[in-house]
């Protein structure tokens, strides 16, 4: 017996665990695994209040007084309340809320109910009436809605032309340049409709059913556009062209330009073209025409020995064959097919498939466009960049492509410098005579000889003012060239043949061998060759 009881007590010490509690009853067990599958998902936080609450139930069940609330929170995605009478869920985006009462509740203990779990917003106060008579206990109801927020619009225009129209030639598979993409113009009539502005749309503020904000982005009115031959409505929100011709978009500029538009050929027969505004030709123009016009210039035909004057562009389809007496000026750019034997001076860019024996100038580039395209003969000149396919010939012809200035650019500056000079000493000359006989004047009276010599002084003033207008302006675009042709260069994807000549910035070189593939820089006082296959 002694021994049966030994044993048993030493059981029952195997079943108290390493602490020395008392074995644990099935009902409690259950009870913890239960609560172990409610805190499985709860955040680190909740898990320690609920281990908390917890602790305060058995206390309570021991007989000691708790606070302990009978209402459980789980908290995730969705929100779910769980009441010792109700069970409210809040759906993932806290838009929508949904009750579950399991008794009887007034509205009043309802609004209530809602407010204490944070409710404050949207609340649906039809569903808490019918809630409140009992028809919809065990129900889950549709109680509280919050309101989405909207981003406002940003205001936009809508044209009814194309406002991007082609101002590149395409390049096709095989390497060729099609040019007749250019050149298309909007043509439109008086009093029709081109752009129609859309206004900024508000936006709408969020708000949940907790009654958190959600700011939404406010929309952006744009300005008016500026107009030039066309006329807004009295709104401003759609624009009218007030004459017939061919429209444009030039940044926030709206534009109808008048239209000359030659059916057929410009020759000596049909006489020169002096025209404000663009100029269409249909067909040919040939030798001895010259056509004059503040915007641009479209010749549909080819081009031979003429002169081509334009404020904006000129885009010859077919090219042109100058004879060495052609001239094209283009205050922006000139782009043609092919330039042979012709004088080509474009603010902005030279875009052409072949340039042959030409004298050519420009603003900004010279891209010879096209796996074929080539520069043989002549002189090309750009301020920042000159691409090509191939330069020159094997036969060696003189090709000379300049960057930049063709001679040191502190020449250049010291021969303005001692021009200014010159001519403020002259126009000082002038001035201090006019004073002389100013002063004459005080003293005697006026004679013819004296009248002569005062207008010829005052006609040398003013010619030398003249003059030192146009040397300040032509020392202004020489610092321009400088700087923008500081990191200019020569891209050659093809060959650059024997006896081309690089000028770069005043630093000249001949080539005397053949190369491939290469970009012409500035060094220090040398053109460095660079291959592009690195």
């Amino acid at each position: 017996m002694g021994f049966l009881r030994q044993t048993g007590k030493k059981r029952n010490k195997e079943q108290k665990g390493y602490t020395g509690e008392p074995l644990v009853e099935p009902e409690q067990m259950m009870t913890r695994r239960d609560e172990a599958e409610k805190t499985m998902f709860l955040s680190p936080e909740d898990r320690t209040v609920s281990r908390a609450k917890g602790t305060k139930r058995r206390s309570q069940e021991g007989g000691e007084k708790s606070d302990y609330s009978k209402v459980k929170i789980v908290r995730g995605n969705p929100i779910i309340i769980n009441g010792e009478d109700y069970l409210l869920r809040i759906s993932e985006t806290h838009m929508e809320a949904f009750l579950i009462l399991y008794r009887r509740f007034t509205e009043k203990e309802i609004r209530e109910l809602l407010k204490e779990n944070g409710i404050v917003y949207g609340v649906k106060e039809e569903a808490l009436k019918e809630l409140a008579q009992g028809k919809l206990n065990y129900e889950e109801v549709f109680v509280a809605q919050g309101v989405a927020k909207k981003d406002g619009r940003d205001g936009y225009f809508e044209y009814h032309f194309n406002p991007e129209p082609e101002t590149k030639p395409i390049i096709l598979p095989d390497g060729s340049v099609d040019y007749n993409v250019l050149g298309k113009m909007e043509l439109v009539t008086k009093g029709q409709l081109l752009v129609t502005y859309h206004p900024v749309l508000p936006a709408v503020v969020g708000r949940d059913v907790q009654g958190n904000i959600m700011e939404a982005y406010e929309g952006k009115d744009l300005p008016p556009l500026q107009c030039k031959r066309c006329e807004p409505d009295e709104k401003g929100f759609q624009y009218y062209a007030s004459t017939e011709g061919n429209v444009t978009l030039e940044g926030r500029c709206l534009t109808v330009t008048p239209i000359y538009a030659i059916d057929g050929n410009l020759d000596a027969a049909t006489g020169d073209v002096d025209f404000h505004g663009d100029v269409l030709v249909q067909g040919n123009v040939f030798a001895g025409v010259t056509l004059k016009t503040t915007g641009s210039i479209t010749v549909n035909g080819h081009v031979e020995t003429a002169h081509l004057y334009a404020g904006k562009d000129v885009i010859l389809k077919n090219g042109m064959q100058g004879s060495g007496n052609g001239v094209i000026r283009a205050g922006r750019n000139v782009m043609a097919r092919f330039l042979e034997q012709t004088q080509v001076y474009a603010g902005n860019e030279v875009n052409t498939g072949a340039i042959l024996n030409c004298e050519v100038e420009s603003g900004q580039s010279v891209v010879i466009a096209g796996n074929r395209g080539t520069i043989i003969g002549g002189s090309v000149t750009a301020v920042e960049q000159i691409t090509a396919a191939s330069i020159g010939n094997r036969a060696g012809v003189t090709t000379q492509l300049v960057i930049g200035l063709d001679c040191e650019f502190k020449e250049k500056m010291g021969e303005i410098d001692r021009l200014t000079d010159e001519y403020e000493a002259n126009m000082k000359d002038a001035e201090n005579a006019l004073d002389r006989i100013s002063y004459q004047l005080k003293s005697q009276p006026v004679t013819p000889e004296i009248n002569q010599q005062k207008a010829e002084q005052m006609r040398r003033k003013i010619n030398y003012q003249l003059k030192l207008k146009e040397i300040t302006a032509k020392r202004e675009q020489l610092i321009d060239i400088n700087r923008r042709s500081a990191d200019g260069k020569i891209v050659v994807s093809g060959i650059s043949n024997v006896g081309c000549v690089i000028v770069i910035n005043g630093v000249r070189e001949m080539l005397h061998s053949e190369y491939r593939d290469v970009t012409y820089k500035k060094g220090r006082q040398e053109v460095r060759i660079i291959s592009n296959r690195q």
